[in-house]
């Protein structure tokens, strides 16, 4: 029962987190054309703290950071980047000789939840860097997942007259997931009639996307998938958009995002 507890009190925690927000914090890259340099992204709530390591005119390594809040559409943050110098190695640390003086100012606009450009201008020279989350261990996918979902059917109308359809997704959820050769398979099973999904998969950082085909009994038609998962260690949460659907000659569009945890 107390394990029952935990599992119910983490989904309800990863439900609670907003589709995008939350979600950026990673190792990002810029693929192996700029190896050796990179930028650390960390979030929490909607303030993102960003450490860009790179190298001076000298060759040396160093770095910088910024932070603010990500903008109203929570893909963009901005703010002024300041190198810090403080104690040198192995004296006594001092905290008042932390110093950190402004030196440029950066935007890094995140296009999904896999790629993003970091624009900056530091020391009088500008620039942008097109950054990748870097991937570095294979992410555990497989698996049996329980949990809860909650999302939207929206269809556009069944003739002349009629209003949009607005239906609610919301209830428990069964997820099984096989993944291997860069191919994911699964089976949705939320209380009604179970779906099955197949697609590619694609791992970056601690994101995977799935691109592929879903099918419903009980919707009648095969409509696209795209599946974006957070994995955490025993966990995931994913937010998924099943477009121009055929179902009932409607072209419905229904979004879902569902946390679930691995009960294998």
């Amino acid at each position: 029962m107390r394990i029952r507890n935990v599992v119910a009190a983490l989904v309800t925690l990863l439900l609670s987190l907003p589709a995008i927000a939350g979600t950026y914090t990673d190792w990002w890259w810029g693929g192996s054309a700029q190896s050796g340099q990179g930028v650390n992204v960390g979030q929490q709530a909607d303030t993102v703290f960003v450490s860009w390591f790179a190298y001076d005119e000298t060759g040396k390594g160093m770095w910088v950071v910024l932070s603010g809040p990500l903008d109203s559409t929570g893909h963009v943050v901005s703010g002024t980047f300041y190198r810090t110098t403080g104690p040198a190695l192995g004296t006594t640390f001092d905290p008042a000789k932390v110093v950190a003086t402004p030196v440029g100012s950066g935007t890094l606009t995140f296009s999904d939840m896999h790629h993003a450009t970091l624009s900056w201008s530091v020391d009088g020279k500008a620039g942008a860097l097109d950054l990748i989350r870097q991937t570095f261990g294979a992410s555990r996918l497989g698996g049996r997942y329980e949990g809860t979902t909650d999302g939207n059917l929206m269809c556009p109308g069944m003739g002349y007259g009629m209003e949009p359809m607005n239906t609610p997704v919301h209830g428990p959820i069964t997820l099984m997931i096989t993944a291997a050769g860069g191919i994911a398979t699964g089976t949705v099973q939320t209380g009604l009639a179970p779906c099955t999904w197949s697609g590619t998969y694609t791992q970056s950082g601690q994101m995977v996307h799935i691109a592929g085909t879903t099918s419903c009994s009980s919707m009648g038609s095969t409509v696209m998938l795209d599946l974006t998962l957070f994995v955490l260690d025993r966990a995931l949460v994913g937010w998924q958009k099943a477009a121009a659907s055929a179902m009932m000659g409607m072209g419905c569009v229904q979004t879902e995002q569902f946390a679930v945890v691995r009960s294998d």
